[in-house]
């Protein structure tokens, strides 16, 4: 990445003066010139720039810190510890806004609102309330004034300030003021929430809170109450249940983003939240649908990933990049990527989900090759780059993006095989399922290759007596059976039918799978 000297800028009038202030007295401005600094450098000279700033700088702050495809794991580390948190509107002003936006008094709709905010960020302020029917639901009000406060005119001092440590800032301000805009327009997280209520009618680990439209606008959502733990409460639980619940944040999060209607872009502020009963809720967003080959790219990618196998990987994440004027040949970069080693090559460091550290390190090598994601494939970083520091927090050893990414992986493969005994027409089962049945193999020998290598972050928790040993392989045995019996169980329901319609060939096709899969994992 080139640094080259700054550009200056123009004073604006709704750019306050605290905001140039702040970073000429960390060095980043001289006069009115930006001062140029390598990414950690400037990452830690802004953060403590922007500390002492109002919600929306912070937010900015927060913003870039999860921008893997931008800035190295060491710089976003560094941002990530800024201050999510807004001073909430006083009392009386929230319930004078909330009124606005009801168009009737706020007792005619509230018996009870509770005073203390469940979020209270640069764009959004939460609330429990009570209606007058009696249900329990949050109550949601967009904070307009983030809008004029993140405006490109008046962030241009950062404008100038990335620019000169080389990162293209007239783009991270824009997009930041978009998502500002899109957070301010709570009917789009109405639509979307409505809409992610069919996905969770087919995948039961996903929950969306019911929205109360004849209630919400652009300017308030009004949703029922679901009580659950939001990231940044995660930190606060035993390690073992924080470390389960962020695995299931991560699964959810990953699912909808890959194969669902539409998945939030921030994690932050109790919009994604674990349920006591083991489900997550998407409560907020705003919401993004990737493009179709972005998702299949993406998917492929992380599928290699976990098989260990880094050229294939490499080959998948390829068409998410876009070079620039001055980029390497593909060939050169496929042979940058493929000569990576987390561990040294960067990343969060030791003890890092190794999914997420890939992935960062191999968006850092393509960005010294001239290259990086196109958009809004970057998005996805997003929620990436918010799981795997959150990680960071946990136990040794803790990987819940690749333990989620595994089960994933499971779940479609499960999902395939049961949809194949779902077809009503059977006689169509040699075309059909010609390409599930050349797959089958395939999947569950990298499944059980997984266990075997003791990798396989899926756990089949064995009560065996003290002093059992496991070096003879009987935990193992276990769940190579598991893997086949529960195969078996997904098609009793069908077996029957294919028998009586002739369809023999291919229960015996079937046993046959699965049993040159249990013996090829023996050899």
């Amino acid at each position: 990445m080139t640094m080259r000297p700054g550009r200056s800028w123009t004073p604006h009038p709704v750019a306050g003066a605290d905001l140039a202030d702040r970073l000429a007295a960390e060095g980043l401005i001289s006069g009115r010139t930006p001062v140029p600094f390598d990414p950690i450098e400037l990452a830690r000279r802004l953060r403590r720039a922007l500390a002492s700033l109002g919600p929306v700088p912070r937010a900015f702050g927060r913003h870039l810190a999860l921008r893997i495809d931008l800035l190295p794991a060491a710089a976003c580390l560094d941002l990530s510890a800024l201050s999510s948190d807004a001073e909430p509107l006083p009392a009386e002003t929230f319930r004078q806004r909330l009124a606005i936006e009801l168009g009737r008094p706020v007792d005619e709709v509230f018996t009870v609102i509770d005073p203390r905010p469940q979020e209270s960020g640069a764009c959004r302020q939460r609330h429990r309330a009570r209606t007058v029917a009696g249900e329990p639901v949050e109550v949601m009000l967009a904070r307009s004034e983030a809008a004029a406060s993140s405006s490109p005119a008046a962030l241009a001092p950062l404008t100038a300030v990335l620019g000169a440590a080389g990162l293209p800032g007239h783009d991270v301000v824009r997009q930041f003021h978009g998502l500002v805009l899109e957070e301010l327009d709570l009917n789009a997280d109405a639509e979307a929430l409505s809409e992610l209520a069919g996905d969770a009618e087919g995948f039961g680990k996903l929950a969306v809170p019911a929205v109360r439209h004849e209630l919400s606008g652009r300017g308030v959502l009004v949703q029922s109450a679901s009580v659950g733990v939001g990231l940044e409460q995660l930190r606060f639980l035993d390690p073992s249940v924080r470390d389960d619940a962020l695995r299931r944040m991560a699964l959810v999060w990953l699912h909808q983003a890959l194969f669902g209607r539409a998945f939030p872009l921030a994690l932050d502020g109790g919009r994604v939240r674990v349920l006591d009963d083991g489900r997550v809720a998407f409560v907020g967003g705003p919401f993004r649908t990737l493009p179709r080959a972005a998702r299949s790219n993406f998917w492929s990618y992380f599928e290699e990933a976990l098989d260990l196998d880094p050229s294939s990987a490499c080959d998948r994440l390829l068409p998410e990049l876009i070079g620039g004027e001055k980029a390497a040949s593909e060939a050169e970069l496929l042979v940058h990527l493929r000569q990576i080693v987390p561990f040294r090559d960067g990343g969060f460091g030791d003890g890092a989900d190794p999914l997420a550290d890939g992935l960062v390190v191999s968006l850092h090598v393509a960005r010294e090759c001239g290259y990086r994601l196109r958009w809004p494939s970057a998005e996805l970083t997003r929620g990436l780059a918010a799981i795997a520091i959150a990680a960071l927090d946990g136990p040794p050893g803790s990987a819940p993006l690749t333990s989620a990414l595994e089960e994933l992986r499971m779940l479609r493969s499960a999902g395939e095989l049961r949809g194949a005994f779902d077809v009503a027409d059977l006689s169509a089962l040699p075309a059909s399922y010609a390409a599930l049945m050349l797959e089958l193999p395939r999947k569950l020998d990298a499944l059980l290759d997984l266990f075997a290598r003791g990798e396989a972050r899926v756990r089949l928790r064995l009560d065996e007596p003290r002093g059992t040993s496991r070096s003879g392989g009987i935990g193992a045995s276990v769940v190579v059976l598991a893997t086949v019996a529960g195969a078996l169980l997904l098609a009793a329901p069908r077996l029957g039918e294919v028998a009586a319609d002739g369809g023999s060939w291919f229960l015996l096709l079937l046993l046959a799978l699965l049993l040159a899969a249990s013996l090829g994992w023996k050899r």
